[in-house]
């Protein structure tokens, strides 16, 4: 039991701009509501149509954010890294799930219940600023990616994508190979291109000595290259 209270003190102490408002009585309040979740790789941790319960937040591993197409396939949109908060958009605005996020890897994800959440912010208008705050970058991000992926050609996207990649969860200890390895799928969903011209690219990018491909590990040879890509579009 004093190993949970630990880990949950850690994890909350984590979450540092929701947690550094409250006052120490909240503070109690929130520990003893926080629930912490183990999953398994490509566990479904929201589905389409669920109704929102909790605030989630990401400890460990990584999760893939899925939106349906109209031939009902689900399709990989973004990816949530460890710090991050996800499912608040339908959280708050109290409407069923209309997306779905799956786990990656093995992970740990806290839960807190939303009438807690709604309770402090009750409680404390610096809380609710903190979830504005939340939302309007999760607004900003998503208006960047829409931008990027309808006005740049294939190759500009996939470098997007990577280069983003390496911001997100960042390098081996060789300083040049990405530290997550997704499926050619999973990279052509995030580049909004199908799978087959995401492994012409990829290969592209080989043959041009910008990257190096070992399986799903990929490691970059000339990132400077693959930022003017980015930015040329």
């Amino acid at each position: 039991m004093h190993n949970l209270t630990d880990e949950k003190l850690k994890i909350a102490i984590s979450m540092k701009s929701l947690w550094e408002p409250m006052t120490e009585q909240q503070r109690q309040f929130f520990l003893c509501h926080l629930q912490i979740f183990e999953f398994d790789k490509d566990k479904t941790i929201l589905n389409i149509g669920d109704t929102p319960i909790y605030l989630m937040y990401l400890v460990e591993g990584y999760m893939k954010v899925y939106a349906q197409s109209a031939d009902e396939r689900l399709q990989m949109i973004h990816m949530v890294e460890p710090g991050s908060f996800f499912g608040c958009g339908n959280s708050f605005f109290d409407r069923p799930y209309q997306f779905c996020v799956k786990s990656g890897v093995q992970s740990k994800a806290a839960a807190i219940p939303l009438k807690v959440i709604y309770h402090l912010i009750w409680e404390n208008p610096s809380i609710a600023i903190v979830f504005i705050k939340e939302l309007s970058a999760l607004l900003g991000t998503s208006l960047s990616h829409t931008i990027a992926m309808t006005r740049k050609h294939i190759r500009g996207r996939l470098a997007d994508s990577l280069l983003a990649l390496a911001d997100k969860y960042g390098m081996e200890a060789d300083g040049s190979t990405l530290s997550i390895c997704l499926s050619r799928q999973d990279l052509a969903s995030l580049s909004n291109m199908t799978t087959s011209n995401a492994i012409r690219t990829l290969s592209a990018f080989a043959q041009e000595g910008i990257l190096e491909l070992k399986g799903r590990c990929i490691r970059f040879i000339n990132r400077e290259k693959l930022k003017r890509i980015s930015e040329l579009g």
